[in-house]
C-alpha cells in the first residue's frame, strides 16, 4: 500500500519505540500507514486513488461512497472508477453500510 519502502518506514516510524521484536496489530499498522500523505499510497494509481485511501484509513467508521467522495476531495464517479479496482487488491471492503478500508 505504501509508495515506496521509504514510505512504509517512514510510516512505521510514527509507532512507538520497542524493546523487542513483535508483531504489528492491524490497527497499528492502519494507524501507521495513515500518517502518510496520499500521494505516497498506491503510487503506482492516479493520486485521487491515494486520496481515497487514505480517506479510509483515517476514518472511524465505514462512509458512504458520498462521505468517502466528499473527505477524499474526489468526485462519486472517481470513487465508482476505482472501487472494483481496490476491491480486486482487498483494499477496501464495500456493503450497504458503506465502505471500509
Amino acid at each position: 500500500m505504501a509508495g515506496s519502502p521509504y514510505a512504509a518506514a517512514q510510516a512505521l516510524q510514527q509507532l512507538a519505540g520497542e524493546d523487542g521484536r513483535r508483531e504489528l496489530r492491524p490497527d497499528e499498522l492502519r494507524y501507521a500507514l495513515g500518517t502518510l500523505e496520499p500521494e505516497q499510497l498506491l503510487s503506482d494509481l492516479p493520486a485521487t486513488v491515494g486520496r481515497i485511501a487514505q480517506t479510509l484509513l483515517t476514518a472511524e467508521r465505514r462512509l458512504s461512497q458520498c462521505e468517502l467522495a466528499d473527505r477524499a476531495d474526489v468526485s462519486t464517479q472517481t470513487v465508482r472508477n476505482y472501487r472494483d479496482r481496490l476491491e480486486a487488491l482487498d483494499l477496501i471492503r464495500v456493503d450497504e453500510n458503506g465502505c471500509q478500508l
